[in-house]
């Protein structure tokens, strides 16, 4: 199980790296793997300018938060900046470049799969794009993964139910504008995506009728 998991991830002595303090690997059960959100690697480095990583396949995510300094992302023919108290999304399995920009930067990376991991990557990505901000909200939830993962055997469950909520906190940053029914809306529509949702069945949890609450939706 384990082996299959960690192809591709290989532990060396990268260049740039000053230091690391993560757990790194974790294995998931098998329970984990076909029913949940489950994380194979986390760890925090400490770099320098020299720090760079190529990766052209992986079958995993990740989401890489810069906690102080700068990073350079080169995903998908765009180049993005990211600072301190930002992050950015990935899909392994793209061909991607990123490289330290400080003299000293620390990263706290998190590589996980399972679950709706492609449907939320989908979502918040062709959306939004990959980079987003780590407010009070994300970096509650990033803590309190780290706390788990830092746990001698962490709970799988829980840190499935974690990364659901990395995901709504991702994505409620892009609620701000909206009315309180519309941002009602969005969250219902979030917390309920894998049933067959109804326009009517929406407007009425919102306390709006069907045409006003169309016409409103269309304009935020």
């Amino acid at each position: 199980m384990g082996k299959n998991i960690r192809k591709g991830i290989e532990i060396t002595n990268e260049r740039g790296v000053i230091s690391r303090s993560g757990p790194a690997f974790h294995t998931p059960s098998e329970f984990a793997l076909a029913n949940l959100y489950y994380v194979i690697w986390s760890d925090e480095y400490t770099c320098n300018r020299a720090y760079r990583v190529t990766h052209d396949y992986l079958e995993n995510y990740s989401v890489i938060y810069v906690m102080e300094g700068s990073m350079e992302f080169v995903y998908e023919g765009e180049i993005t900046v990211v600072g301190s108290r930002e992050a950015f999304l990935l899909d392994f399995r793209k061909e991607h470049y990123y490289r330290s920009l400080s003299d000293e930067m620390v990263k706290w990376e998190i590589i996980f799969n399972g679950a709706a991991s492609e449907a939320y990557y989908s979502l918040i990505t062709e959306t939004w794009g990959n980079k987003f901000s780590v407010d009070s909200r994300a970096a509650a939830v990033i803590n309190m993964l780290r706390g788990e993962l830092d746990q001698p055997l962490p709970r799988d469950h829980r840190l499935s139910y974690l990364m659901q909520l990395l995901f709504c906190a991702i994505l409620e940053q892009h609620t701000g504008d909206f009315s309180p029914e519309i941002k009602k809306a969005v969250q219902y529509i979030y917390e309920n995506y894998a049933e067959d949702l109804r326009v009517e069945d929406i407007a009425d949890y919102v306390s709006l009728s069907r045409s006003w609450f169309s016409k409103l939706f269309s304009k935020e």
